[in-house]
């Protein structure tokens, strides 16, 4: 993928969000057109490439913004949020686009929101 996307951790993302949502690999693949072995692959991390049609449907479907995935680097906020993408990710995005800050602390801070956020979100249902 051009701009160092990193699979692996798209895939570690795009499986938390399919358990979330209580989805099966067999139903994302029908909403999606992904096969269930290529799903399989991605959320395992051993897919070593996939078609930017295939991904961005991915990406759509779990409303997850693939800047989260690039390179640090070359990292830039997007015009518009993905509709839907959930807190937790807009605030990664944010965090890895801060010049301010370093990789390994921007991933460290996300890492923290995240948590927070489900520990929060899980009170609140009781």
């Amino acid at each position: 993928m051009s701009k160092s996307f990193d699979l692996e951790k798209f895939g570690k993302r795009f499986r938390e969000v399919r358990l979330e949502r209580e989805a099966k690999l067999r139903e994302v693949s029908e909403k999606t057109g992904v096969s269930i072995q290529t799903l399989s692959r991605i959320e395992r991390g051993d897919a070593n490439d996939v078609e930017s049609q295939r991904l961005l449907a991915l990406a759509n479907w779990a409303s997850l913004p693939l800047e989260n995935f690039q390179d640090r680097d070359t990292v830039n906020l997007p015009k518009a949020i993905p509709k839907g993408a959930s807190t937790p990710d807009i605030v990664e995005l944010h965090l890895r686009a801060d010049k301010h800050l370093s990789g390994k602390t921007a991933e460290l801070l996300a890492k923290m929101f995240r948590a927070a956020y489900r520990e929060a979100a899980a009170e609140k249902k009781e």
